[in-house]
């Protein structure tokens, strides 16, 4: 049930409506929860990594071979003024934008900083700067077209060729890729 909440992004209303109680007291345990998880994940060492030039080290400590590269996109509410709106406004919608790196359905290794407006993914990625370690396979989607770290293994999905089609294997291989990405897929989207 509460995965479902969380997924849906529901307001306070209807986390009160869903649990029995009142909206101030939603808000409440919202705080106090989330400093809760923020404080525990925080003892446990979990937290994910601010300092792009330590995601080589974290993933040789987490023995990882593989990694994957995403972009987390949120809408947030625009801005009233006009100078602010102009700098938050990306044509289609206001979202604020990170760049996580995460193991396969376990663990945020590194949460970029927050970009404004209509920064695209791989401009993120070639500004966060962040180093992997030597012979990684790095799992990214197509918006990191270009992007390729020293010593890394890049597998990313076959874009249709313009006036063309994908060859069975590169379909397969596409299937093969979404497969595994999933879960990280999952992450940033919620």
């Amino acid at each position: 049930m509460c995965t479902h909440v969380t997924k849906n992004y529901s307001l306070q209303e209807m986390l009160s409506a869903s649990f029995g109680f009142s909206q101030s007291q939603a808000s409440k345990w919202k705080k106090v929860l989330c400093l809760l998880l923020f404080n525990t994940l925080d003892s446990l060492k979990m937290l994910p990594l601010r300092d792009a030039h330590r995601v080589a080290q974290a993933l040789e400590n987490l023995g990882q071979t593989k990694c994957f590269q995403d972009a987390n996109e949120r809408l947030i509410d625009r801005p009233q003024g006009q100078d602010t709106q102009q700098e938050f406004f990306s044509g289609k919608n206001d979202p604020i934008k990170n760049n996580l790196i995460t193991t396969q359905c376990q663990y945020v290794v590194y949460l970029s900083p927050t970009h404004q407006g209509t920064m695209h993914d791989k401009a993120i990625a070639d500004q966060d700067q962040i180093v992997f370690p030597d012979s990684i396979h790095l799992f990214q989607d197509r918006g990191y077209q270009g992007f390729q770290p020293d010593n890394t293994f890049i597998v990313q999905p076959f874009k249709k060729p313009r006036n063309g089609q994908l060859t069975e294997i590169q379909k397969w291989f596409n299937q093969y890729v979404y497969k595994i990405r999933i879960c990280v897929e999952q992450w940033a989207i919620n």
